[in-house]
């Protein structure tokens, strides 16, 4: 478990990895937008808007690790994240599903018949994203930070490579969704391994072995899963309004014109994932005077002091 002594380099290897793959989204929609011309882009963005599923059907599961895990005993945990694991992958699996068979459906609704095919691979992409979502809170609990900046880093190296190659070779928009699918099943399968290597019990431990914690995470998930939901739809209501009333072309030179570098929310996000198990902790152990000081050092050095600089200058 994170202590407070290592508190601001974690929040900065951390934030710098998340920040390098905001980047990497914005690299990829400008590179994309001169590319592929806002037609193009913005039949891409149609399907690509769909990401938002990924969001909902995590359903709130690995923020509920922040909390629980900490709770747990050193031989309850391998259940635990194997019981994470398996919802992450149904949940996954569902949505792989919805976009799948819902495809003709979707594309239907925004009146863009040529991004079934695609809506279909996104799918598989965001199976494995969902799935590989425990790793935040994993890798930050076990103080496993390295593994958690390779996986940020890499998902940004790839949508930059990924504009690269789109801008360089002109090829079909179905390359690009292609090599989303791949790449998830990549970071999945890198994710496990990095799992394995923190705690290999997880992967041998029996499947219902943690049954009995699943109502308990479900009911600390459910809240958590609500608030996500209107917040995402409420932010992403204006693109699927114009995608569907105004066309592909119309939402690509939108979405261009309301794209924007959230590094602010990317470190405040930042900062709760790091503290967050550290937070519980101290819950747990009734230690209220080292739970204010936290919250105290946060907001005043950390949290304060770097979003005052940003908004003066």
């Amino acid at each position: 478990m994170i202590d407070q002594k290592g508190f601001g380099g974690y929040v900065g290897v951390i934030g710098t990895g998340r920040s390098l793959y905001v980047a990497s989204l914005f690299i990829l929609n400008i590179g994309l937008a001169r590319s592929l011309g806002s037609d193009g882009f913005g039949s891409f963005q149609q399907v690509f808007l769909l990401n938002i599923l990924f969001i909902i059907f995590c359903m709130g599961i690995p923020e509920t690790m922040y909390f629980l895990l900490p709770r747990f005993s050193e031989e309850e945990r391998p259940a635990f994240i194997r019981q994470t694991l398996c919802i992450l992958a149904i949940a996954g699996t569902c949505v792989a599903l919805i976009l799948w068979f819902g495809a003709s459906k979707i594309a239907g609704i925004q009146n863009n018949p040529s991004i079934e095919p695609k809506l279909k691979l996104f799918g598989i992409y965001g199976a494995f994203i969902i799935a590989s979502s425990f790793s935040d809170p994993v890798f930050i609990f076990f103080k496993r930070i390295k593994y958690l900046f390779i996986l940020s880093t890499l998902h940004g190296l790839f949508f930059i490579i990924l504009t690269a190659w789109q801008y360089l070779t002109k090829s079909s928009v179905m390359v690009l969704f292609i090599a989303m699918g791949v790449f998830g099943i990549f970071k999945f399968i890198l994710a496990l391994l990095f799992l394995f290597m923190i705690s290999p019990k997880t992967i041998t431990t029996p499947l219902l072995s943690g049954k009995h914690n699943i109502l308990l995470q479900l009911s600390f998930a459910l809240p958590i899963a609500l608030t996500n939901s209107v917040d995402i739809i409420s932010r992403w209501l204006d693109k699927f309004v114009i995608s569907i009333f105004l066309g592909a072309e119309p939402l690509g030179v939108y979405y261009i014109g309301a794209i924007e570098l959230p590094f602010v929310s990317v470190f405040v996000a930042t900062v709760y994932s790091v503290i967050s198990p550290v937070l519980n902790t101290f819950h747990h152990k009734e230690d209220y005077a080292g739970f204010v000081t936290l919250i105290r050092k946060t907001l005043t050095i950390n949290i304060s002091l770097f979003i005052y600089s940003i908004f003066i200058s």
